[in-house]
């Protein structure tokens, strides 16, 4: 049977959003399918086979094969060798053509690859929202807790009621994160957003300071899935809890409301 025959699953707890891609399955029913028959003849192996070559439903899409066998074991030798995943994406792009499955290699083929050869210790649950609420917990209960926010689809921030149910946020601000941050709050403070690094389309909002040497360094992370001030001023806020002494001017900027919202009322209080 065609892989991409049906229609896709989904439980009826699952809280996270559909896949950037789609779902592999088409919604249809797709006539192709190949079944095979071994048989034992004497001191002879019969092989049967009958199969429907043409697909129907769905277009002839690379990137909704499955990876080879091989292949998959090749990617797990190398993850388990320690080679990063964009070193191994851009090897194996420069090797292979865009009409190769394996040429469209991308992050979430390794995270699969990784989960069925159980290679990574930090996947908590197959499902990536219990693995990343469990992940937080864990994070929560040490001697620092990093996370600044958290809200997981289908819940409720009590302090902010315009944010939706159907929002995610999750930011993280590390010990040593705050440490550079207290060094270098009286330098100049940048943000940027950046799409495309997760399947969800979430987007990674990274704040960052400048050292002595004018180089950047992240002080704190925010996922959410939207761009809006009312997401961002519970991360500012957060972030402006955990300091000390706050000393800066704003600048134009999409992110100045929020800013002016959060962080500047403590400052002039001071």
């Amino acid at each position: 049977m065609c892989h991409r025959s049906g229609i896709a699953i989904i439980k009826s707890k699952r809280k996270r959003h559909e896949k950037i891609g789609g779902s592999i399955k088409c919604g249809k029913t797709c006539p192709a399918f190949m079944t095979s028959i071994r048989e034992q003849q004497q001191e002879a192996i019969k092989i049967t086979v009958e199969y429907q070559s043409v697909h129907a439903g769905h277009e002839m899409e690379v990137g909704k094969l499955n990876l080879h066998g091989d292949d998959r074991r090749n990617l797990a030798a190398l993850l388990k060798a320690g080679v990063p995943s964009t070193k191994i994406i851009e090897d194996i792009q420069n090797k292979c053509l865009p009409t190769e499955r394996l040429g469209l290699l991308t992050k979430k083929d390794l995270h699969n690859v990784s989960h069925s050869f159980k290679l990574d210790k930090t996947v908590l649950h197959s499902e990536d929202s219990i693995s990343v609420d469990l992940q937080v917990k864990k994070m929560q209960r040490g001697s620092y807790n990093p996370i600044l926010v958290y809200k997981p689809i289908g819940s409720a921030l009590t302090n902010n009621p315009l944010i939706k149910t159907q929002d995610f946020i999750l930011c993280i601000m590390t010990e040593v994160q705050l440490e550079l941050l207290e060094i270098y709050r009286k330098n100049i403070i940048m943000m940027n957003s950046t799409l495309g690094t997760n399947q969800y389309g979430y987007l990674l909002t990274t704040v960052m300071v400048c050292d002595n040497n004018h180089e950047g360094l992240p002080v704190a992370i925010c996922y959410f899935n939207g761009v809006c001030s009312i997401i961002l001023e519970p991360f500012f806020a957060e972030i402006r809890s955990r300091l000390t002494h706050l000393q800066l001017k704003p600048t134009a900027s999409k992110y100045e409301v929020p800013y002016q919202k959060t962080v500047l009322p403590s400052h002039h209080n001071e």
